[in-house]
């Protein structure tokens, strides 16, 4: 039986701080595993 994998849905809060941009760089990297659902700045 196949793996239904699915995205995690991520909020990002502060997504133009270090920490934030470091965050969109993992969900760039993973973009079948995440997902950015929510960036505040």
């Amino acid at each position: 039986m196949a793996k239904v994998l699915s995205k995690k849905g991520i909020a990002i809060l502060g997504a133009t701080g270090s920490i934030g941009t470091q965050a969109l760089d993992v969900i760039r990297a993973f973009p079948n595993t995440f997902e950015a659902i929510v960036l505040t700045c």
